[in-house]
């Protein structure tokens, strides 16, 4: 994977790219705004950090690593971000007091970190942000059902309920169901890697099905207005 990604950035990025966050900073269309909270990026990518018991966010937590944000490679915070343990080798990291850390699937700790893009001043968002869930929409909140009938069931039960806490909290608070397109991948895996043209295909048109039913309405659902999504989850006060 990580070989495939350096080809791809090497393939389609700018003649002058480094491979490297350095090539992703955001730069805003307000003039006034652009730089006002430090440096960001256009691209935020999660792990967990199992030796320091926390989600990273990088490449904002790469200074936890002796290294600047700019500094820091893609590939190597995408090869730490998709490290699903017992399917892949964690990635090992050098920090910057000399220690090593465990990095494996962000997901373990937030699978949907929604609001990394969000405003932090308070007030309203000039333009939408969107997350989209690989899940069928759940009927209350961001739960899980989960029947226990053994200890492997139990077992199981345990491990999504400590991994999907963390988000129900976030998306609970933040109202994140609002601007969530749910799209329905139960018929495949995450781990199924080795997908079919025709699981292709059905993925790919489920997805687009979800994404033109979120926008444009359909049924009891109404079509997404921002006004009405401001007005109701952003207003001040």
């Amino acid at each position: 994977l990580a070989r495939w990604l350096e080809e791809q950035l090497t393939t389609h990025g700018r003649p002058d790219h480094t491979g490297t966050f350095a090539d992703l900073r955001y730069r805003d269309p307000d003039p006034d705004l652009d730089g006002h909270h430090g440096e960001e990026y256009r691209l935020v990518v999660t792990a967990s950090d199992l030796s320091a018991g926390r989600l990273r966010l990088l490449p904002a937590d790469a200074d936890a690593f002796g290294i600047t944000p700019s500094t820091l490679r893609v590939v190597d915070a995408v090869r730490a971000s998709v490290s699903i343990p017992l399917f892949f080798r964690p990635a090992k990291w050098k920090t910057l007091g000399g220690g090593t850390s465990w990095l494996v699937d962000g997901g373990m700790l937030s699978n949907f970190p929604v609001s990394v893009f969000d405003r932090e001043d308070g007030e309203p968002p000039r333009w939408p942000t969107f997350g989209i869930k690989l899940s069928a929409r759940p009927e209350n909140g961001f739960g899980t059902v989960n029947r226990i009938s053994g200890p492997i069931s139990f077992g199981k039960a345990v491990l999504n309920t400590l991994t999907g806490f963390y988000d129900r909290m976030h998306i609970e608070d933040s109202h994140a169901v609002a601007r969530t397109i749910f799209i329905d991948t139960d018929a495949v895996r995450p781990t199924e890697f080795d997908l079919s043209d025709e699981d292709r295909e059905m993925l790919y048109q489920q997805g687009r099905r979800a994404a033109t039913e979120f926008l444009d309405g359909a049924g009891a659902q109404q079509a997404w207005d921002f006004a009405q999504y401001i007005a109701t989850y952003r207003s001040p006060g």
